[in-house]
């Protein structure tokens, strides 16, 4: 699938993992915004699971390169060889961004419940907002954390059938562990009816467009963060990334 039809696609993923109104952030908190990494995992039964990380905008793969190093480290997961790239989404060509993808066994594991939030917001704290996207099968029962905030992170999580998204603010990037609370009770399976959407990420995701479209589409969606005390131009960019079209 190419072109608009894969943006399409992409557009109703979108829908189902950005759409508002299930997330409970802490009060006085304000974790939604654009996120400077997007991460998709895809859960593969029997496969490594893929994993594709996208950036806001384009960044050194040199940089990209050591993010990956530093997930592996905190991880401990056997990621296979990565591929760095940058890419457009279709029709789109002034909005280009830097995109990292992988597989590795394990990263979703049905015996744990939960959701490898820690390793990823470890490996890409010195990044302010981060999207993590898990897309699991319908026997995964969810146990784990929802929303969270202390003085290093805030999070927030949205639960659309057997996809979860957790937005990450970094508070601090210079925390070295991040305390999650413990399991929460079984809330049951991922429903069987949005098993269609965890296989429309995963064709998209082994196309090699599924964090671009979805990046660009969330973006879209959301409100433009608050502007930081000291504006560069890094940050003036991130802020038009949403309103190139």
């Amino acid at each position: 699938m190419r072109g608009w039809g894969m943006v399409a696609v992409a557009g109703a993923m979108a829908l189902t993992v950005a759409a508002p109104g299930r997330a409970q952030a802490p009060p006085g908190t304000a974790v939604s915004g654009r996120p400077d990494v997007l991460v998709l995992v895809y859960q593969q039964a029997g496969r490594g699971d893929l994993v594709d990380i996208t950036y806001a905008h384009t960044v050194p793969h040199a940089q990209a390169q050591r993010d990956l190093d530093a997930l592996a480290q905190a991880s401990g997961w056997a990621i296979g060889p990565g591929r760095v790239t940058d890419g457009s989404p279709p029709g789109q060509p002034k909005i280009v961004m830097t995109s990292g993808r992988f597989t590795a066994p394990g990263v979703i594991q049905d015996e744990t419940h939960t959701l490898p939030v820690a390793p990823f917001t470890t490996a890409f704290r010195s990044y302010k907002r981060l999207a993590l996207i898990f897309s699991v099968g319908p026997q995964f029962q969810f146990q784990g954390p929802r929303d969270y905030a202390d003085n290093n992170v805030q999070i927030a999580l949205e639960q659309r059938g057997a996809v979860y998204t957790y937005q990450v603010r970094i508070l601090n990037p210079q925390f070295s562990r991040l305390n999650l609370p413990p399991s929460q009770a079984v809330t049951g399976a991922a429903s069987p009816r949005a098993v269609p959407w965890t296989l429309l990420l995963g064709f998209l995701a082994a196309a090699g467009a599924a964090g671009v479209l979805v990046y660009v589409l969330m973006a879209r969606k959301m409100p433009p963060p608050p502007p930081p005390a000291d504006t560069d131009a890094l940050s003036e960019e991130r802020t038009k990334i949403g309103t190139k079209g």
